[in-house]
């Protein structure tokens, strides 16, 4: 299919907005995890002036600093610029189309905007959806022959965290093991002669001395940048307590579709140059993603676009049928998507039976027959029209049903879907009770408007930067790790305990702070039902709101209970 460069433009614009619909909607819903709330405590910080520690995420700190300082501290505001930097990733294949093809580039935007782990870190606080689009950006823009722009995405890279550095020896080592040795270019031919390196490095020089400090405003955005590598380098040596295994499932669950026709790519297309370099990236990223002990999951990102770049390729290859055979095409994959969704629920029903402990003799016959029926489907088609019209068939139905698999692990990763916690690609722990624990701390400030005292809270013995995040905007607040007998503070929370042995009485309700799945739990058979339902075994860490007696209505009925101290409550 012909297109012609407007219709183009409007094709990236359309993957824009779809990466952008996927990233922005319902930004805001979901608490803020851990790992979270750690950097937006930081950022946090910064707009109220506070004098601190930056950790090593200049780009995110200073951006979302200064714009918490301009529209609040929500939760979409703590993610608003991960999710528009993370949404310009759809562009970059526009930059990449003299050396992909105009189809596949456009397809590898598409691709881009709908992937399951690039949504899914878009939509959390932190920088490493700004560590792979700026990177692209810069490569890109650096082919099409653009030396400031790309100087200036190189710069923004460079202020993303230590997740651009896997990203840039991956890349490194596979354009010295592998890289073209002739790449197409784009751009001016009178560019093309001139020592644009030097024009990139003083605008990524420009561009860290400006960003990097924020305009000169935060000067310590520097020194962070720097501790980025170090950061980088500890995982190294420090465990995170991820197995590799759970990284490879991820991997698998996530990107099966890249997985399965980048890999065919690459096999098909081994001679070329391109697709050898795109197999080099992908095996040096994953190498790099599975070996250090402080694996995580951030790193199959920059696995899956290099594999996304090979699926474009060849989902374009097999899209050109010709017009003779496209309705042969077409009709052997609709039949053949039906098997294969038949195929799909019976292999569910076998795990189902498998985890009751029945008998599943009968859905493993109805299995057998359903693989007998397309076997036997394809090669009539073949033997009637021909095999190529068979074989394109059952891809373009495999390619369908892949597709829709990905959209469904798009929009779970997404944390829009029930089982927002249920994902591999969640950073920590979850603070599921987030607005029930502040909905209560504003009904007792109600209550008690007109009290002499104002209500205080102190939290002793809970270090959770998702709880700082949550009461950020709550007045009185302390964090300790014990109080004396004699403190009679309005509000306490507690790790779970049964009781609260201060001067005061006081009532509890429990919240779950972080709930997180328990993958080691899950048996082989039962990961179906976790792809299908996203079941999953939670474990929960609960924490205790105790209120003081006096701080509800009903509290003068209850005259066995002693009022508050005539000095007012506080901690002593």
């Amino acid at each position: 299919m012909k297109f012609s460069m407007r219709r183009e433009i409007g094709l990236y614009g359309a993957a824009l907005v779809v990466a952008w619909l996927l990233r922005f909607a319902f930004l805001g819903r979901a608490p803020l995890s851990e790992a979270e709330a750690t950097l937006a405590l930081q950022a946090l910080g910064l707009a109220r002036g506070q004098e601190m520690l930056l950790g090593p995420h200049p780009a995110y700190l200073l951006f979302s600093g200064a714009w918490m300082f301009l529209f609040g501290s929500g939760n979409a505001v703590a993610r608003f610029w991960p999710a528009l930097v993370g949404g310009l990733v759809a562009l970059a294949p526009v930059f990449f189309r003299v050396q992909l093809g105009r189809r596949p580039a456009l397809l590898l935007a598409f691709f881009l905007a709908i992937d399951p782990g690039l949504v899914a870190l878009s939509r959390q606080a932190g920088s490493q959806s700004l560590a792979v689009t700026f990177l692209l950006l810069a490569l890109g823009l650096w082919l099409a022959r653009r030396p400031v722009w790309a100087g200036a995405m190189a710069g923004l890279a460079l202020l993303s965290g230590p997740q651009i550095w896997p990203g840039l020896l991956a890349l490194g080592i596979a354009l010295w093991a592998a890289g073209p040795r002739d790449l197409p270019v784009q751009g001016p031919a009178a560019i093309e002669d001139r020592p644009i390196w030097r024009t990139a490095l003083w605008a990524l020089l420009a561009v860290l001395l400006l960003a990097g400090t924020l305009f000169f405003v935060f000067p310590r955005g520097l020194s962070a940048m720097a501790a980025s590598l170090p950061a980088y380098l500890a995982v190294w040596t420090t465990s995170s307590g991820l197995s590799l295994g759970l990284v490879l499932a991820a991997l698998l669950f996530y990107a099966f579709l890249p997985v399965v026709f980048g890999l065919t790519g690459l096999l098909v297309g081994r001679r070329l140059e391109l697709h050898r370099f795109l197999g080099a990236w992908a095996l040096v990223a994953l190498a790099l993603a599975l070996l250090p002990p402080g694996r995580t999951m951030e790193g199959l990102l920059w696995v899956v676009v290099p594999l996304w770049a090979l699926t474009a390729r060849q989902v374009d290859a097999y899209m050109r049928v010709p017009s003779a055979s496209r309705l042969t095409v077409i009709g052997q994959a609709v039949l053949a998507t039906a098997i294969l969704i038949f195929v799909s629920f019976d292999i569910l029903a076998i795990s189902n039976s498998i985890t009751a402990q029945q008998d599943y003799a009968p859905e493993m016959i109805a299995l057998v027959g359903a693989l007998v029926l397309l076997l036997a489907t394809s090669l009539l088609v073949a033997w009637g029209w021909n095999g190529r019209s068979a074989g394109y068939g059952v891809l373009w139905s495999l390619m369908v049903i892949l597709f829709v698999f990905t959209l469904s692990a798009t929009w779970n990763a997404s944390g829009l879907s029930r089982r927002g916690t249920a994902e591999l690609w969640q950073t920590g722990p979850q603070f599921v009770d987030e607005n029930l624990l502040t909905d209560t701390l504003q009904e007792f400030e109600k209550w008690n408007i007109n009290t002499t005292y104002p209500i205080d809270t102190a939290v002793v013995g809970v270090p959770s930067p998702a709880l700082q995040w949550a009461l950020r905007n709550t007045a009185n607040v302390s964090y300790v790790d014990f109080l004396p007998a004699t403190a009679a503070p309005a509000v306490v929370i507690t790790p779970d305990q049964p009781e609260l042995a201060l001067s005061a009485t006081y009532r509890g309700q429990n919240f779950v702070l972080g709930q997180q799945p328990t993958w080691y739990l899950i048996l082989p058979h039962e990961w179906l039902r976790w792809l299908y339902y996203r079941e999953a075994p939670l474990e929960k860490q609960p924490i205790i709101l105790w209120a003081r007696i006096d701080l509800f209505p009903e509290s003068d009925l209850l005259s066995e209970e002693s009022p508050p101290s005539q000095d007012g409550p506080g901690i002593e």
